[in-house]
């Protein structure tokens, strides 16, 4: 799909975390892994007509999130694919991927994350099995990233 989209010149983002594993001999291979498996961003460079032509001419099944209501496609603010690329680029407990509406029914409050990798990031801050967890809600994704509690501080509303 990657290769398709170059061919077409089309930017696009796969969110990726580094992944670690010790081969046959005993040596250890890191190798970028997608963080869910098929999904991308691309970069609205286009007319959305002409971005619907690329998709619909691809070689591969491919689902375009989009609001349920009006059908246009999901867009993200570069604050937000900033955030994204900050969660997956510096999570090495790894995160959990879920559904929006998932996200949405965890009960926490709005945090800002004040030190560390991932500095700047806000979220929801919720509590699963005696950990704690900032929870982003891009598009129709839901993603929950480990964090300490300690370094957020809550945002007022």
């Amino acid at each position: 799909m990657s290769h398709y989209l170059e061919g077409q010149g089309v930017t696009h983002f796969i969110p990726t975390t580094l992944h670690e594993e010790l081969d046959s001999e005993g040596h250890r291979r890191r190798e970028y892994r997608p963080v869910v498996h098929n999904l991308l961003f691309v970069r609205r460079d286009t007319t959305r007509e002409a971005l619907t032509h690329i998709i619909s001419d691809c070689p591969f099944p491919v689902r375009v999130y989009s609001h349920l209501d009006s059908h246009e496609y999901f867009e993200l603010t570069g604050a937000e694919l900033m955030e994204l690329r900050l969660i997956c680029d510096h999570s090495t407990l790894g995160i959990q991927v879920m559904t929006s509406h998932e996200a949405d029914i965890r009960v926490g409050r709005m945090v800002k994350v004040t030190h560390g990798p991932l500095k700047g990031l806000t979220g929801k801050l919720v509590r699963k099995n005696k950990k704690y967890y900032v929870v982003k809600t891009f598009a129709d994704l839901g993603i929950m990233v480990s964090v300490s509690r300690w370094c957020c501080k809550e945002m007022e509303e």
